[in-house]
């Protein structure tokens, strides 16, 4: 008899607690929660209405903190149980300035954050039906992101080919390259 059995840590308590919170905020209604607002929901689920203003202030900040450190792998799990939503995360200036629709995708790479660029993630924004194709967030987070993966494929591209030139990287290696550098490996393994 094979019985799985899943390990219970601090992380996937919290990741659970966390996801749960934000579905059900979803499901009322809410499609881009800010971090602030998951840790208040939280907060307010788990004290008495009576608990002292001190208590729930410390417990507020320590739950804003574990949210913060868990909400880009919640966000993709809560992705996943909604039916692989598109979403992006966004940046204070996204709440700050109104939730505003932008005109143009230029405009919306002011509220968009992928990797540390953009700015610290403040929240998560869940696109629902075909608004995909037409939001600007989305088309700005997915131009954001090709920039990144461009970047990352230049650099290992370089490390590539001087590993090459100096006979740190052999034939074989070069053979066992990702496919989105076989162009690479194929140039470098006929020099």
């Amino acid at each position: 008899m094979n019985i799985e059995r899943k390990r219970i840590t601090k992380k996937s308590r919290m990741l659970d607690a966390i996801g749960d919170v934000m579905v059900e905020m979803y499901l009322d209604g809410v499609r881009d929660p800010s971090i602030d607002r998951v840790a208040g929901v939280m907060c307010d689920n788990s004290l008495v209405p009576s608990t002292a203003n001190s208590i729930r202030g410390v417990f507020l900040d320590e739950l804003t903190n574990e949210v913060t450190r868990y909400f880009v792998e919640v966000s993709k799990i809560v992705s996943a149980e909604l039916g692989n939503l598109p979403f992006h995360h966004v940046n204070h200036k996204y709440y700050s300035k109104g939730k505003r629709t932008p005109n143009c995708m230029e405009e919306a790479i002011d509220y968009v954050t992928v990797s540390g660029r953009g700015g610290k993630t403040q929240g998560v924004r869940f696109i629902s039906g075909d608004g995909a194709k037409t939001d600007y967030y989305y088309a700005a987070y997915l131009t954001f992101w090709g920039a990144i993966e461009d970047t990352r494929r230049a650099n290992l591209t370089e490390k590539i080919q001087e590993g090459t030139t100096h006979k740190a990287i052999g034939e074989t290696e070069v053979k066992k390259l990702p496919e989105f550098l076989h162009p690479v490996g194929n140039r470098l393994a006929h020099k």
